[in-house]
């Protein structure tokens, strides 16, 4: 007979004995099997002490899927492939959408740290182009293709969109990073203040929620959106932009920098702030 342990069948020793009449020995008795109706299940996943399977989101296309199962994994490439077409074709901007105006762009040096992350090793010297979209004066057409790339940016920010009729009632600008591939890299969504408060310094970590006191200051700038895509972010594309704001908000005058307010900021939102303006207890305002 085969040999049983009672250790891990949990079965005693004596009562469980039988005499097996063809060999003369004694062995133990099969516990007894408990049949149950339904289908036979199979088990999928082994239990090593792992982390649990849980469903997380895509830090980039944002869907909730389960990490380690080809159903999910196969699910999620397809759906991330239409994604990243989706926003190829939406982040475009071809020449022909802009203006001739020369005064409505901005040639920067794109950074080397943006050079090396796209793998352009062998050209030491890139322009970007910084196009500033303002609805008194820029075409139907760019303004409308603004506005779609500036909501890509919002639907990934958790923002409201923006209408055209919000962008003239309230004097914003939208100012768009454009690389030589003609592909949007990051815009800030900018506006006309009178006012803002310094933000209470809340000690090294950085607070998704900001305090402000005191009494109110002179401003003359808001930044309501700054947005990067994932693929050009920690390369200075958000730095530049907002030098520019500063030198091109205002027709013919450059604003001093702390005379500009950030709306209530992610914790990457202060951070930027804080490094821009190099202090803690930047401006912000409250956005209506």
């Amino acid at each position: 007979m085969d040999r049983m342990f009672p250790e891990l069948l949990g079965i005693n020793d004596a009562p469980n004995r039988l005499l097996d009449t063809k060999t003369g020995s004694i062995g133990r008795s099969l516990p007894t099997r408990i049949l149950v109706e339904g289908p036979r299940k199979e088990q999928t996943f082994l239990d090593f002490g792992q982390k649990p399977l849980a469903t997380k989101p895509c830090p980039e296309c944002g869907m909730a899927y389960q990490r380690g199962r080809e159903e999910d994994e196969a699910l999620h490439a397809r759906f991330h492939r239409n994604w990243q077409r989706q926003q190829t074709r939406l982040l475009s901007w071809t020449k022909s959408v802009s203006t001739k105006d020369e005064e409505s762009a901005e040639s920067v040096e794109l950074p080397s740290q943006l050079l090396e992350k796209r793998g352009d090793i062998q050209q030491t010297k890139a322009t970007a182009t910084i196009h500033i979209v303002d609805p008194r004066g820029a075409s139907r057409r760019e303004l409308q293709r603004a506005l779609e790339v500036l909501n890509v940016a919002n639907d990934h920010l958790g923002a409201v969109h923006v209408s055209a009729a919000d962008m003239a009632q309230r004097q914003r600008k939208i100012f768009l990073y454009v690389s030589p591939r003609s592909q949007v890299l990051g815009c800030v969504l900018a506006e006309m203040i009178s006012s803002a408060r310094r933000v209470v310094s809340t000690g090294s970590s950085p607070a998704t929620a900001i305090e402000c006191a005191g009494d109110p200051c002179q401003a003359v700038c808001g930044i309501s959106r700054v947005w990067v895509a994932p693929s050009a972010r920690r390369c200075g594309v958000a730095t530049q932009l907002i030098k520019i704001v500063c030198k091109r908000f205002v027709y013919g005058c450059a604003i001093d920098p702390a005379l500009v307010a950030f709306t209530q900021p992610t914790s990457d939102g202060r951070a930027l702030a804080e490094h821009v303006f190099g202090r803690k207890d930047f401006l912000a305002y409250a956005e209506d």
